[in-house]
């Protein structure tokens, strides 16, 4: 069954982008997080600059729609987006989360113009195999657990399915949203 007959729900799909490339964001997003100094919060000698976001508790950066790598991460995954959900698509947005310990996110549906999410693990720092799900609950209300390694990433309709984060339990995780909807 194709992604189109399925309707695109939901799909995990291992290294979507390369290990270099996910890298490369990663030390990017860390080293700019300390542009902005709102709090500090140290784990295992290492000191992180943290802000509050209220779906999520404290993250050690957050930037949307402002980073000129994330723009470039949107518009470099934007044909390989439409070969996996087999649709024309539109790039509506893109942005990060650099998640600190006991980071969480509220479960929630995004906005309409959200329509085909992505959101890919670009690196993270924790327990020997930890690895933080994200659940996805079905329109039947059933929840599903889904693991992403650095480089892995979850194509979901983020505006129609109700997903989330428990507690993360590691160090820290930068994680890549990107946001397409159907051309019209």
């Amino acid at each position: 069954m194709s992604c189109k007959e399925a309707k695109l729900i939901k799909r995990k799909v291992e290294n979507f982008i390369s290990k270099d490339i996910a890298e490369l964001f990663d030390n990017y997003a860390y080293l700019i997080s300390f542009r902005d100094s709102i709090a500090v919060d140290t784990e295992e000698g290492e000191t992180f600059v943290t802000k509050y976001e209220p779906t999520c508790g404290f993250c050690i950066d957050i930037r949307g729609n402002d980073e000129p790598l994330a723009r470039a991460m949107l518009k470099l995954c934007h044909k390989r987006m439409e070969e996996i959900t087999e649709q024309k698509l539109e790039a509506v947005r893109s942005f990060y989360r650099i998640y600190g310990k006991d980071s969480y996110l509220k479960p929630h549906i995004d906005s309409d113009e959200l329509e085909y999410s992505v959101t890919i693990n670009m690196g993270s720092k924790g327990p020997e195999g930890y690895c933080w799900p994200i659940y996805i609950e079905e329109l039947d209300g059933e929840r599903e657990d889904i693991l992403l390694y650095p480089t892995d990433a979850l194509i979901y309709k983020g505006s129609k399915l109700r997903h989330g984060r428990e507690k993360f339990l590691g160090v820290y995780q930068t994680q890549l949203f990107l946001h397409y909807k159907e051309k019209t």
